[in-house]
């Protein structure tokens, strides 16, 4: 298991991610090199092998075109603060602060880019 960490854009699919559809408005999201979902776990955010359990799955909330994750278990959305290491992802209450909404962007007709101050963030959509 692994830290979800922010990091300026390369090339690779280790900071390419899926969004894999659980229902309506919940999803896992996978990491395309591991294989990996994003799990919130012992207050950090980290990858681990899909289980579909709750702190697994995400909810998503739409705010003016921009949208928040907030995780099914926990309540908490994902966050991006400021340290003295750079930007790090951590979670928070859900506020619809400017820091847990992400820009999601279309890169071709099956995938979405997912930005939040000078970082971006890859997924591909799964129906």
């Amino acid at each position: 298991d692994g830290s979800v960490t922010t990091w300026q854009l390369l090339p690779g699919n280790s900071q390419q991610w899926k969004f894999v559809k659980v229902d309506d408005n919940h999803f896992m999201i996978q990491n395309q090199e591991t294989g990996k979902v994003v799990t919130f776990s012992n207050g950090s955010i980290i990858e681990t092998v899909a289980s579909g359990s709750a702190d697994q799955i995400w909810k998503t909330y739409s705010v003016n075109g921009l949208y928040g994750f907030v995780n099914e278990k926990t309540g908490l959305a994902i966050s991006a603060e400021a340290s003295d290491d750079g930007i790090v992802l951590c979670m928070i209450n859900w506020n619809k602060l400017p820091n847990q909404l992400w820009k999601l962007c279309s890169e071709d007709s099956m995938s979405i880019s997912l930005e939040v101050g000078p970082d971006w963030f890859r997924f591909d959509s799964e129906e």
